[in-house]
């Protein structure tokens, strides 16, 4: 069979998926996939998919099929994994897989109880399906920490659809926890818990087989170094025990940054111009009093609502200048239990003026954990404690 150009690969994929979405046979498009395709990466499957997209093919609709897009083509996706990869240390994705495999375990639990029921496995599988929801925590940290740079690279379709399944999958979740927690029996829900298992069990045979494979292939070093330095941030589920952060491989490579703009603060989780930080800060709708590591009084922000009156004349000058003397034991005791390392929050409510006034006092340390200062977050709560009220009512 003479070997087609990455054109007419491209074109003809995408005329597969269109068949499948136009209602042809299922096996008839797997075999005429599986006799003209020796293989196809990833890769080149999520590029069809985009272009099915932009072709005019809803989202969803695209989500609802790629089951079968899944299906009809797994014996043919051969994922081309890059040298890059370290796959001899811990890495975003072999804590993923690793949670996969836990995942698979608890669900073959599930279905094995639901399917050979006794009176004494009820209490198990109760727990076993609370549990469950670390799906979660899982899917939050594929979507939060693979997607955007998939989407950075030029791969848009596969993130949208696998997120919308994602959702479906928390909201059947969701859906039988809350009958499960008002008392009704696993066992009365049992078609609906498998039906959630076996969506699940599609979702990593979709990460293990697409997803994983895709990532492999198109993510840059500096990629990976950034995913590993903040995923530990979103916890683990489903493993017998939490990689340490220094576990993760460490790739020599440095993301290429353009200069800072003038005006402009690098944040380290951002870069943002002062004309924008200043007024984001004051739209808040909280108070910020800073106090630096030697009590002096450093900077405030300016809220719409006013809760303390603040002035620039009192900026650089010592706490006990700043406040009447029948509170100032009261801000030094805090001020001491948080350099002291004895605390790292204060919390104080109290009614003001009509507010009701909530003040947490939170010491601000480096990563050393040396004491920086403290911030001072003030806000009236009044409007939050009603609506609290009435929605509890």
């Amino acid at each position: 069979m003479e070997e087609k150009t990455k054109e007419e690969r491209a074109k003809r994929l995408k005329q597969l998926i269109e068949e499948l979405h136009q209602g042809t046979d299922y096996e008839a498009v797997k075999d005429s996939f599986l006799s003209e395709f020796q293989n196809v990466s990833p890769s080149e499957l999520a590029a069809a998919e985009g272009e099915v997209i932009q072709s005019g093919v809803p989202v969803k609709e695209v989500q609802n099929l790629c089951d079968l897009h899944a299906a009809a083509f797994q014996d043919g996706i051969k994922a081309m994994v890059k040298a890059r990869y370290h796959e001899n240390k811990v890495t975003p994705i072999s804590v993923l897989q690793d949670e996969n495999r836990g995942l698979g375990r608890l669900l073959n639990n599930i279905k094995a109880i639901l399917n050979a029921p006794q009176s004494n496995e009820e209490i198990r599988l109760v727990h076993d399906l609370t549990a469950l929801g670390g799906i979660g925590t899982h899917y939050a940290k594929k979507e939060n920490y693979l997607f955007p740079y998939l989407y950075r690279v030029g791969i848009s379709a596969p993130p949208q659809v696998m997120w919308g399944v994602d959702d479906d999958i928390r909201a059947a979740y969701r859906s039988i926890k809350k009958q499960l927690d008002q008392g009704a029996s696993p066992y009365t829900l049992k078609e609906k818990i498998l039906a959630l298992v076996e969506n699940i069990q599609g979702m990593i045979d979709k990460e293990e087989k697409i997803l994983f494979p895709m990532v492999k292939e198109s993510f840059e070093p500096w990629m990976w170094n950034e995913i590993a330095e903040e995923m530990p941030e979103a916890g683990y589920v489903f493993l017998p025990a939490n990689p340490d952060p220094s576990d993760y491989a460490h790739f020599d490579a440095q993301k290429e940054e353009t200069a800072l703009e003038e005006g402009t603060i690098d944040l380290g989780t951002g870069k943002l111009k002062l004309t924008t930080l200043v007024p984001m800060l004051n739209a808040l709708g909280s108070e910020l009093t800073f106090i630096d590591e030697n009590d002096h009084f450093r900077y405030y922000n300016k809220p719409k609502e006013n809760i303390f009156l603040r002035a620039k004349g009192q900026l650089n000058e010592p706490v006990e200048q700043c406040h009447p003397l029948s509170v100032l034991p009261q801000v030094k005791g805090v001020l001491a239990l948080l350099k002291s390392g004895e605390q790292d929050q204060v919390d104080m409510m109290f009614p003001k003026g009509g507010m009701m006034v909530y003040n947490r006092y939170l010491a601000v340390r480096d990563k050393e954990g040396k004491y920086l200062g403290c911030l001072e977050v003030s806000q009236n709560v009044k409007p939050i404690l009603d609506l609290a009220k009435k929605v509890m009512s």
